[in-house]
Formats: C-alpha cells, sequence, structure tokens
C-alpha cells in the first residue's frame, strides 16, 4: 500500500528547499517519515505455546499521522462516554467565508482560538433565550480545517445535548427537533467574529465582502445516537487529512501524486496535484504546536462539574460502551494455538527487526 510517508519520502527535501517550513512543521513530517521504524523502538512478543518471537515498532502518536489514530480514537472515545447524559443530541457545524482564509493561515493560533470561543459564545446566547431551551447547555467543540480534497476550509463541529440546566436548577428540554434558529446563530457568530479581530487588530487584513456575505451554519438532531456523532468528531481529531488507503500514484519522475476522495454529490472522485501542491494543501492542516484542537463549554467545561454531576442525577449517564473495542487477543500466526504475549520493550533505534 502507499503511504502519506512514501510522498514525504520523495518530495519532502524538495519542498524545504522552496518554502519557509517551521520547527513544529518539520518535526511533525519527520514523525510520520519515521512511524513504526526501529526510531521509536518497540515491543518484542512471544508465543506461550512455540516461543515464536515477533517485533512490534511503535507509533509515533503524532495526531497527523495517517497510521496512529485508531488507538487514539477508541481511547477518546471511551473517556467521552462517561461525560454523556441520557438524552437526545444535535450536531451544530458553523463555518466561515472564503474572505477569512488568508487571515486564518497567517495568524491561525488566535484566529482558530476566536472561532472556537465565539461559536460557544453564539450558541450560549441563544440557547439561554426562554425561545429556545431556556438553560446552560454543554458544548463539545472540534476545529476542522479540510475539506475531502483537502482544501482549506476551517470550520467548528459541535456536539450539543437537546437541553440544559434552567435557572433554578432542573433539565429544561428544547423542542423536539428544534434546538436554535441556524439563520440568527449565523449572524451571531459573524457579529461576534469580527468584534473579536477588530480588538486584536486584525480587521484589517479581512476583505469587507467577508461582512456583507452569508455566514452558513446547520443543525440537526443525532437520530443515530450520541456515539455515531461523537465517533463522526472522533475522526476529525485524531486523523489525517488523508488516509494512506486514498493514495493511488506517486509518480516519482513528474513529482505527481494521484488521490480519491469522496465528494457528497458525486461520490468518489480522483485528484493529480504536483507534489508540491498536494504538500502544500496538507501542511496547511497541521495545527500550531500545542494547539488544543478539543474544547468543551457550558457544563462539559472541567470547572462546571458540580452541573455536569446535577444533570447525571437528573437524567442519569448513557453507557455506550462498545463491544467491538474490547481488548482482542493476539493469536501465534505459526502454531495457531498460543497467545501472542509482552516480552520486552526495546527502545534502542539501532535495533532492528528480525527479517
Amino acid at each position: 500500500m502507499l503511504e502519506l510517508a512514501t510522498v514525504f519520502g520523495h518530495f519532502w527535501s524538495d519542498y524545504q528547499k522552496s518554502h519557509r517550513v517551521s520547527q513544529h512543521i518539520i518535526h511533525c513530517v519527520n514523525d510520520i517519515l519515521c512511524c513504526q521504524t526501529s526510531y521509536f523502538g518497540g515491543d518484542l512478543m512471544h508465543c506461550d505455546k512455540c516461543g515464536y518471537e515477533h517485533f512490534s515498532y511503535h507509533s509515533c502518536k503524532n495526531r497527523f499521522c495517517p497510521k496512529c489514530y485508531r488507538k487514539q480514537q477508541e481511547k477518546w472515545l471511551e473517556n467521552r462516554q462517561d461525560e454523556l447524559v441520557n438524552c437526545l443530541y444535535y450536531h451544530l457545524v458553523l463555518t466561515v467565508p472564503q474572505q477569512l482564509h488568508n487571515i486564518c493561515k497567517i495568524q491561525p493560533k488566535l484566529v482558530y482560538g476566536i472561532l472556537m470561543k465565539e461559536a460557544s459564545a453564539s450558541i450560549q446566547l441563544l440557547c439561554k433565550d426562554n425561545k429556545y431551551p431556556g438553560a446552560d447547555v454543554g458544548i463539545m467543540e472540534v476545529l476542522h480545517t479540510w475539506t475531502r480534497s483537502l482544501k482549506f476550509h476551517p470550520h467548528v463541529h459541535c456536539l450539543i445535548p437537546a437541553g440544559g440546566l434552567g435557572k433554578d436548577a432542573n433539565w429544561r428540554q428544547s423542542r423536539e427537533s428544534f434546538l436554535i434558529p441556524v439563520k440568527a446563530l449565523s449572524d451571531i457568530f459573524r457579529a461576534k467574529v469580527k468584534c473579536a479581530l477588530k480588538k486584536h487588530d486584525l480587521l484589517k487584513y479581512v476583505p469587507l465582502k467577508a461582512w456583507k456575505v452569508r455566514w452558513v451554519s446547520f443543525t440537526k438532531p443525532s437520530v443515530q445516537g450520541a456515539r455515531k456523532v461523537l465517533e463522526y468528531l472522533a475522526r476529525y481529531v485524531f486523523k489525517a487529512p488523508i488516509s494512506n488507503s486514498n493514495i493511488l500514484k506517486i509518480d516519482k519522475q513528474k513529482a505527481h501524486v494521484t488521490f480519491k476522495y469522496c465528494d457528497h454529490k458525486k461520490g468518489w472522485k480522483k485528484a493529480t496535484l504536483s507534489a508540491q501542491q498536494f504538500i502544500d494543501r496538507l501542511v496547511l492542516h497541521i495545527l500550531p504546536k500545542g494547539w488544543q484542537k478539543v474544547r468543551y463549554y457550558g457544563f462539559w467545561n472541567s470547572t462546571q462539574k458540580k452541573k455536569l454531576k446535577r444533570i447525571i442525577h437528573l437524567l442519569g449517564a448513557l453507557h455506550l460502551k462498545d463491544p467491538k473495542n474490547e481488548e482482542k487477543q493476539l493469536i501465534c500466526p505459526v502454531c495457531l494455538r498460543g497467545e501472542m504475549c509482552f516480552l520486552k520493550t526495546v527502545l534502542s533505534q539501532k535495533w532492528r527487526a528480525p527479517p
């Protein structure tokens, strides 16, 4: 199978010669290149029946690496399930127009923070209105920066319970199939982002058209349950913009990369880009060092644990343990009877796996 690491292995050095790249991005790419190699060491396993030994390389655990996300996804999902309350959930998305893309690229750490903070503030403002839930809701936000064809498109995904705690400390349910009006939400979000950018003296870098066009937002109840929305969000928390299986061809001579992506209207499509263009699109989605991609507001915030306990007391917790995620025994590939057991960890970069 072709891999993202192969693309970087062939073309990264040439890309660095013609582009100014931060140390954080270089570190991230190096993680991908060295993932599941002797650089990170590994674990030596042995069969408890026949004694067969197998070496398993460690992963880099970089959230941008397409090899490492699955275990991190499962752990994150398991941790989040303990915080879910027994009610209906909504999936809400807030987007920004193309006119803001340039300032996102110039000041990603600051502008992404503004987008997430103001998205939460806009949702909470409407949810506290008595015409809607009239309550303090919980909001789980995840920043997403790419389209399916790897183009730059920053937007915020939110998981929101269908209700919250009222002023009387009792649960207030939202109306059936309706949480808050999305047109009003878009207008409030636009105004709050404009105000925040002005405060940081960044408004002059944004074209005036950005404040005249409509900002698109949408929301829908999760009829398939909270776990489906969590799984959807987890794909953005711990997954690279492209999977290795979607890379179809790497032409080293022409310096081209062909990949596939799923268009939500036309189905699977192919795209061929120069290696420089392909890497350009990818590195745009590497978030600033230490930036928190998932944020919690309202009663899901770590400072509001008493409110969350009160809600769980009123509604009960929603336990969503998935039997698929239970740890499976590794059967020996030689004797097919024994179980592969951990023997020791090897950290040396010079250690090589047996042929």
